[in-house]
């Protein structure tokens, strides 16, 4: 099924400014639209800013005023027309329209601002919203002290603009719409009591020249309150294809959640129900509030909010079956794509912790392995962890004071199954996944002072014969829940990176099995289809780069060879930087660092030892929201050349994994479109 895939956004607001209650729009060319209001209190005022979605990015210009006013909604459509509703610092509604020349990035308004009346009597409002269609159709929406959600209606043509009718039709604030080229409308508001959220649908027909709105559901409850969740600040955008996406604040930290689903029979037919930012932080930077969404009739969407320090962010995501993207590149090898990793796979849950261990400072994913795989996901990075020296789960932990520190997650036989699930699925015939599996940690059976005792294999010298015996638990799950499935190299066949992903499925979906050896020492993992794996040695310096410069030298030592070292900061700045000697895209362009047979960009960022320990502090998946968001934006600017150097992503500094934590179809969308760049020949050599 083809799904959107709401990821981290980036900041697009100039740092200079202070912003909120973003609204945007997009027509069927991806052409963007902007409004928001700037400023505070009284001196607040409402600009708009255009661009354009380059998928998997967007850029917005610079911000241009319209007009002094508290809060401003936009809507556009493909015959060039522009409609912005605005509360001036009085609070009254206005329109103002005119014609959009995105050739120019300007805007020709028609007039000044207009109040818009009823009854010849000005509207007071709390909030607004706006819509219109391909016919020039418009409704505006807006909620008054009253707490009474109402909608104004009428047409935009070359005439200018005209009113058809008001209508009142709910208790509620805060109204959103989105009304289609079908004069279809969904409406969606938030209760009176904050904590409910109910849509509305209905139609706009015309009866003898005269244009009239009708509900045909209205007050449907779609998320009420429960458990204690509340919800509110809905946003909801439709398309013609009868596509709705649905973006609003829930939960006790009111995190934000996007909704996909159908329209059909007057209601909505809710598919994906799914969290795309955690509120619950210490950084305004990371928090979200004022959403606005929209959907383009090519199904592109594009959502927005301000965080906390007042800057506007957004991201970009489209309606795409990524679960087998990888048929589209049959005839490439591993080493010719960029293939989505997830960091610490296993880790969307917490099924055991140790002292000091929790899930903000061990979760790293949102979603589990299944998930990860109908997203696309097809690197996994598995720590697999032995509860009492039996028990197989994933794992995320970390050495401190001499003493492991952490959680387990996902159970190793709920991962392997997942995968199994996946593979065997004959939709998925052309998908390899690599499950790759290092810092093997267990527990003891024996209770020492209270507290039983975690290891590493690496950090303890326990007898052979246990490490052994947990490993053989590890390669039996392996062949009793996929041994059909592994890939097993013929005699004299290529390296399992330089092999073409055809010649490893031949027609059947394949899981590659690679062990660590850091850690295994002298135990025996060998059985048909698991390999062994090594990161590429590298000089202990800030750049750690590779030690060695000799692919065969490289290529010696394991059956892949990878070079995957993260930067170990939380300073989104350094682990980005193309300059600095510990940042990702600094590492990507030495060339030492590609003579194995992978090159990981581990695009991650990491808790300092005081984040680690204090629960009032980051956690990882606050922190990854940051590195997400400028993913899809950094990598495309990677790969052009400046006028006085060279394209930092080519064909030979290729990231063949992209790391990251809180996996999703985000990652997998950069990807392909990179692979995509080098199969058609645009990258650099």
């Amino acid at each position: 099924m083809k799904s959107i895939c709401i990821g981290s956004a980036k900041v697009y607001s100039a740092s200079n400014l202070t912003c909120s209650k973003p609204s945007i729009a997009i027509n069927s060319n991806n052409d963007l639209v902007e409004v928001h209001t700037e400023g505070t209190g009284s001196s607040q005022q409402i600009h708009y800013m255009m661009g354009k979605v380059s998928y998997p990015d967007f850029d917005l210009n610079t911000s241009v005023y319209i007009a002094d006013g508290q809060q401003g909604a936009v809507a556009i459509n493909d015959q060039g027309y522009i409609l912005v509703a605005l509360l001036d610092t009085s609070g009254y509604l206005n329109v103002k329209y005119g014609g959009l020349d995105f050739n120019n990035q300007t805007i020709n308004w028609t007039g000044n601002l207009t109040k818009v009346t009823v009854n010849a009597k000005s509207i007071v409002a709390f909030s607004v919203d706006v819509t219109l269609n391909s016919k020039g159709y418009f409704i505006i929406v807006f909620h008054e002290g009253n707490k009474n959600c109402y909608c104004v209606y009428g047409q935009l043509d070359n005439n200018g603009i005209s009113f058809a009718g008001q209508v009142e039709y709910a208790d509620g604030i805060y109204p959103k719409i989105s009304l289609n080229n079908n004069d279809l409308f969904v409406e969606v508001h938030q209760s009176e009591h904050f904590s409910s959220l109910y849509y509305g649908i209905g139609t706009l027909t015309t009866n003898n020249g005269a244009l009239s709105l009708q509900f045909t559901k209205k007050n449907v409850g779609y998320l009420e309150l429960t458990g204690g969740k509340a919800s509110m600040a809905p946003s909801i955008a439709i398309n013609q294809n009868d596509k709705a996406v649905e973006v609003h604040m829930s939960g006790l930290n009111y995190d934000l959640y996007y909704l996909q689903a159908t329209i059909s029979d007057s209601k909505l037919d809710i598919q994906k129900d799914q969290q795309f930012l955690d509120n619950d932080n210490t950084d305004d930077a990371i928090q979200g509030r004022d959403l606005a969404v929209a959907l383009s009739e090519h199904d592109y969407v594009i959502q927005a909010f301000a965080n906390g320090k007042q800057q506007l962010m957004a991201s970009v995501t489209r309606y795409s079956d990524r679960s087998a993207w990888m048929a589209d590149y049959a005839d490439s090898t591993l080493a010719q794509l960029s293939i989505p990793g997830s960091h610490d796979a296993g880790m969307s849950t917490v099924t055991y912790d140790t002292i000091g261990g929790a899930g903000g400072n061990s979760l790293t994913q949102i979603i589990n392995i299944a998930g990860q795989l109908e997203a696309g996901i097809r690197y996994f990075d598995l720590r697999p962890f032995w509860k009492q020296e039996k028990t197989i789960y994933t794992g995320h932990f970390t050495m401190t004071m001499g003493a492991l520190e952490g959680c387990s997650g996902e159970s190793m036989e709920d991962v392997l199954d997942a995968v199994r699930t996946f593979i065997s699925d004959t939709a998925h015939t052309d998908e390899v996944v690599i499950l790759k599996f290092s810092h093997y940690a267990y527990s003891t059976p024996e209770i020492v002072s209270a507290i039983r005792t975690l290891y590493f294999f690496n950090n303890k010298s326990d007898t052979l014969t246990i490490r052994q015996n947990m490993i053989n638990l590890l390669v039996d799950q392996v062949n009793q829940y996929l041994g059909d499935y592994l890939y097993q190299a013929p005699e004299n066949a290529p390296r399992i990176a330089q092999t073409k992903l055809s010649d490893i499925t031949k027609g059947k979906g394949k899981v590659i099995i690679l062990f660590d050896l850091e850690g295994l020492k002298k135990v025996n993992f060998e059985g048909k289809g698991f390999y062994s794996y090594a990161d590429l040695p590298v000089d202990k310096t800030d750049a750690e780069t590779s030690s060695i410069s000799d692919p065969a030298q490289a290529q010696a030592l394991a059956d892949m060879v990878v070079y995957d070292r993260y930067t170990h900061t939380n300073d989104l700045a350094l682990m980005t930087s193309a300059t600095e000697p510990k940042g990702q895209l600094y590492r990507i362009q030495q060339t030492d660092n590609h003579c194995g047979d992978l090159y990981v960009n581990s695009w991650t960022l990491t808790l300092t030892n005081w984040e680690v320990i204090n629960p009032g502090a980051y956690t990882i998946l606050e922190l990854c929201q940051l590195a997400n968001g400028v993913l899809a934006h950094d990598t495309m600017q990677s790969t052009q050349a400046p006028k006085d150097g060279s394209a930092i992503i080519t064909t030979s500094h290729f990231p063949n994994i992209i790391y990251v934590d809180s996996a999703d179809g985000f990652a997998t969308d950069v990807c392909t479109w990179l692979n995509d760049m080098r199969k058609d020949g645009k990258l650099s050599s």
